[in-house]
């Protein structure tokens, strides 16, 4: 009887149990490789993806089920594939990747793979946008193929079909968001010069034109729009603002993080190293109590005022059911005194860094232009200098990471 008492008890009270946890706490993904990017359709309801997969859950994250199919989710040369989700207004979910468009009416239990033009096939697809509920954008980078342009699709029925809309001799897109089926903001990046640049397009994606901002153009991370003529814009330097669709620029401040912003919500949140949070519309930051034990946050979603969701490299996701719990301190600008230091920025076969010596072993990355993992190598205590070999990858502009420290370089 006694017996039968507790079990009652443990099934009566364990859901109040997992829902008084405070802050952000770690999810069980059931992998160990990098999450792109993550969607939720509610708080219950989500998506996110790896390279190569795409995981779903329907019960808040307590369980993940995991799509995985090669014909759909097609991998370029460097086993690289899902590059980002997104949930379109009637809740079908589009992934776009290496020369792929895929699209699930089911929140991912299965996926098609739509029709596209021949012409990108050997285009890494890498951002995705939706100014009306019909209308759509997609961007991408010429990596592989030996066609210049660099490709532009457009929709005009939620995604169901796709065209090549304008492909315009730009040589990548990073970022790419429209405000309206005409007006849309761009990073692009070029290797001569090298560096990030903003552009502008006023007739739907057929011309650009450059923007100049205050920031420093050799490392440009991200671009979101929010609202009315509002505009994000974030890089090495910090955070910059825009209230008349990129015209003037003004800085929010300098907090430095290479992940990514979710600024078209309330609250919004930054991730990165950390995870920082602002309930006034950006005016006020707050850090957020969190160990990531030296993980790196790539998304961020919140489907309601207190429920949000962080994927990151190794498989990690982390929710939190109070809005991330109470402020751990108010950050309003932050400096950064880079001490990772690359010997050449522009290297043709491979690449040479400096540092001061490390008190214990700590883990070197090297990212691709869209974030994406391709190295990572532990470092010894003690040591100064690391060589990495870039024969193997293509030409382009890449990132390098060590501690919590980042360097951008290009590869001739």
């Amino acid at each position: 009887m006694k017996k039968n008492v507790i079990i009652l008890f443990i099934v009566m009270f364990a859901p109040s149990i997992s829902s008084a946890q405070q802050g952000w706490f770690k999810l069980n993904s059931g992998v160990n490789t990098g999450l792109n990017s993550v969607k939720f359709l509610n708080n219950d309801t989500g998506v996110c993806n790896g390279s190569t997969f795409v995981l779903r859950t329907i019960d808040g994250g307590i369980t993940w089920h995991q799509f995985n199919n090669d014909t759909i989710f097609h991998k370029d040369p460097f086993n690289f594939g899902i590059n980002k989700l997104f949930v379109t207004e009637d809740n079908s979910i589009i992934a776009i990747g290496y020369g792929f468009i895929a699209r699930s009416t089911d929140i991912g239990a299965t996926w098609i793979k739509i029709p596209v033009d021949s012409l990108i096939t050997d285009d890494d697809l890498v951002d995705i946008s939706f100014p009306t509920q019909d209308t759509g954008y997609i961007v991408g980078i010429n990596y592989y193929s030996s066609i210049p342009p660099t490709p532009i699709l457009r929709t005009t029925n939620q995604g169901k079909s796709w065209n090549l809309h304008r492909a315009i001799s730009i040589p990548a897109f990073t970022n790419a968001q429209f405000r309206t089926t005409k007006m849309g903001l761009a990073v692009v990046s070029d290797l001569e010069p090298p560096g990030s640049h903003l552009t502008k397009t006023t007739d739907g994606g057929i011309t650009w034109s450059y923007i100049t901002t205050p920031f420093d153009e050799q490392g440009v991370f991200g671009l979101s729009y929010t609202s009315a003529q509002s505009w994000y814009l974030w890089d090495k330097a910090g955070l910059l603002h825009s209230p008349d669709d990129g015209a003037n620029w003004d800085t929010v401040d300098n907090i430095v993080f290479n992940g990514l912003g979710l600024f078209n919500s309330l609250p919004q949140y930054r991730v990165g190293d950390f995870i920082i949070k602002s309930t006034d519309g950006g005016g006020k930051w707050f850090k957020q109590a969190i160990d990531l034990q030296g993980q790196h946050l790539y998304s961020v979603d919140a489907p309601s005022e207190n429920i949000a969701y962080a994927v990151g490299s190794v498989g990690v996701i982390y929710k939190t059911i109070d809005g991330g719990g109470p402020p751990v301190n108010s950050i309003k600008n932050i400096s950064e005194i880079s001490k990772l230091n690359i010997v050449a920025n522009r290297i043709i076969t491979s690449a040479d860094f400096k540092f001061p010596p490390l008190n214990s072993p700590q883990e070197f990355h090297l990212f691709d232009l869209l974030g994406r993992e391709l190295l990572r190598r532990e470092v010894a205590a003690d040591e100064r200098s690391l060589h990495v070999d870039m024969h193997q990858y293509p030409p382009g502009i890449y990132f390098a990471r060590l501690r919590d420290e980042t360097v951008r370089f290009v590869k001739l």
